[in-house]
């Protein structure tokens, strides 16, 4: 086993309705080639439910990150992020950039750019916020999944989606409906204008079956100096849960090039 001094830390950032225990399967038996760490984003597994909604936007997200590296005297790490996770992932990226040694972003994207179809996400996301409100975990549950974007999970074991399902209804109702309303694609300042200037070595991963985040990310993929798109076939949106083992690989592929460099 490497020196854990050697070791390079790995943050992963869930999406929405997720928790740490999303990339539990996904670290195990590579703890000697990285130090793996994960964080329940606000009102998000375990984590605090705070009744304040300004504790939810992705600027409150990133100084919780922040705060948490700096705790671990972390300096330089790789930075994972998933979807909304992945949306911070970046934020953080063009903050902080000289605090990243890498970053992995999963199924996300730079921003909504026009105006008018932020404000429709806005309004998209403030109609959603009011049926968690009005209803019960398990019936937004239900909604959420059956969204078109996370169809390719029923190719999914039925053992493995119902974990996934037990997992999503452990969250708080409220506190999802704070996220949306605070961290919402809509709410995301675009960083369309940002990403050219990003200084660390990026890699962009979506699923071929998810159309609309490959074209976002061949996009993105064209304007990040140091970046490499991976598309997986016959995946969708969660890459991470239906092929775990290809997204494996890849950090790992990612962790053992940056060993290299040292």
């Amino acid at each position: 086993m490497k020196d854990p001094k050697s070791k390079i830390p790995v943050v992963f950032l869930h999406g929405f309705t997720g928790s740490v225990d999303d990339w539990s399967d996904l670290i195990k038996g590579l703890e000697d080639l990285w130090e793996p760490i994960s964080f329940n984003l606000a009102g998000h597994g375990t984590s605090d439910h705070p009744a304040d909604i300004s504790e939810y936007t992705i600027d409150a997200e990133i100084d919780r990150l922040l705060r948490s590296v700096n705790s671990r005297k972390i300096e330089k790490f790789v930075l994972v992020g998933y979807s909304m996770g992945g949306r911070i992932a970046l934020s953080f990226a063009c903050r902080y950039p000289d605090r990243l040694r890498g970053l992995i972003l999963e199924s996300t994207t730079a921003g909504i750019e026009d105006e008018e179809d932020r404000r429709l996400r806005i309004e998209s996301d403030e109609e959603l916020a009011r049926f968690i409100e009005s209803n019960d975990i398990e019936v937004f549950v239900d909604r959420w999944m059956s969204l078109p974007l996370f169809a390719s999970q029923n190719k999914m074991p039925v053992d493995k989606l119902m974990e996934l399902r037990t997992r999503k209804r452990r969250n708080s109702r409220t506190a999802l409906a704070g996220s949306l309303r605070a961290a919402g694609t809509g709410r995301m300042k675009p960083l369309w204008e940002h990403i050219s200037k990003l200084t660390m070595p990026v890699v962009l991963i979506t699923g071929s079956l998810d159309t609309k985040f490959t074209e976002i990310n061949k996009k993105m993929a064209s304007m990040i100096p140091d970046c490499q798109h991976i598309i997986i076939d016959n995946t969708g949106h969660t890459v991470h849960f239906e092929k775990p083992d290809l997204y494996q690989q890849v950090i790992k592929d990612f962790i053992t090039d940056e060993m290299e460099k040292v």
